[in-house]
């Protein structure tokens, strides 16, 4: 695997400042634990190399999804739930060999010269190796709302009608591709683990940490 792959996973923020900020807090707030773990662990994936590593970001993206949607956010929640999509293809493909890192940093299928431009080319080069019609449907459903929204290519501003059926087709749809048990356990412990808490409880957490120190 190409260093440049890898060095994008090593977020600054998420390695270094994070860690560092809450490493003193984090024993008395018990919902800062289950993050702070999560992160350690990701840490010492992406220091081994470990491709692994990108089911962090298809957890995470989940979690942005849901807690977004629970704000009534819905462009951004289809976005989140769109990249998780595509983190979850790149991964699957990446490690299945099917597809690689070229010479510009891009990513291009083994043995073809264009780079990958698009989720699009992803999830019809996997739905024709998988037949699955019923989820193929809803993952192109996703692909065209979010390519229709204002916040991508189009003037189009969604409601909620149709997220929670997307949503469970995308986790379906990430349990398909992570079929190893290592890398599932930790995708999993991931999307149980680093849920975002909202700005007021971690004023509280906090507060009551520094109380008691």
């Amino acid at each position: 695997m190409e260093k440049d792959l890898y060095r994008s996973l090593r977020n600054a923020t998420i390695s270094n400042r994070l860690n560092v900020a809450l490493c003193d807090a984090y024993k008395n707030c018990p919902d800062l634990f289950g993050i702070v773990k999560c992160i350690e662990n990701y840490i010492i994936m992406v220091k081994t190399n470990n491709i692994d590593a990108l089911t962090f970001y298809v957890a995470l993206f989940l979690n942005l999804s849901l807690f977004n949607k629970n704000r009534n956010e819905y462009s951004i929640a289809y976005l989140y739930l769109q990249r998780a999509v595509e983190t979850a293809l790149i991964y699957h493909f990446l490690d299945n060999d099917i597809i690689e890192v070229n010479d510009y940093g891009g990513l291009s299928f083994k043995g073809d010269v264009n780079e990958i431009h698009g989720v699009g080319e992803l999830i019809k080069e996997f739905f024709a190796r998988s037949k699955d019609n019923d989820l193929s449907k809803k993952i192109w459903k996703l692909n065209s709302l979010r390519n229709k929204m204002l916040l991508a290519h189009g003037y189009y501003t969604p409601s909620g009608v149709d997220y929670d059926d997307l949503y469970c087709a995308v986790k379906e749809f990430v349990l398909n591709i992570i079929s190893s048990e290592e890398p599932k356990a930790f995708y999993e412990k991931i999307l149980n683990g680093l849920k975002p808490i909202g700005k007021e409880k971690i004023k509280k957490e906090l507060s009551f940490a520094l109380l008691n120190n």
